[in-house]
């Protein structure tokens, strides 16, 4: 999607499945060893959003889903925050 970021789209596929498929995704990137040259960890913080619940439009969907992602990185990263638990964390407007 760009930089270090990347987008899934997985149709027929509810908002709270989704969450656990990212929450399946970070789990197994947290668990894998990487080797960094500096010994620095990688971290995996996901947002994810669904249709229609969270949106309706394609735009405005993955504009939750990054937004997420950022409530995701800016309470902790390396967890999964869903749209709709974001707004409630106050973490997105």
């Amino acid at each position: 999607w760009g930089g270090e970021e990347f987008l899934a789209v997985l149709p027929e596929t509810g908002s709270a499945e989704a969450a656990r498929v990212a929450e399946r995704v970070r789990s197994r990137v947290a668990a894998y060893d990487f080797r960094l040259p500096r010994g620095e960890t990688l971290t995996c913080s996901i947002g994810s959003a669904g249709f229609p619940g969270d949106a309706t439009r394609t735009a405005s969907l993955v504009d939750r889903a990054d937004r997420a992602m950022y409530g995701a990185k800016s309470s902790g990263r390396n967890q999964v925050v869903a749209a709709r638990d974001s707004l409630s964390l106050g973490l997105i407007a």
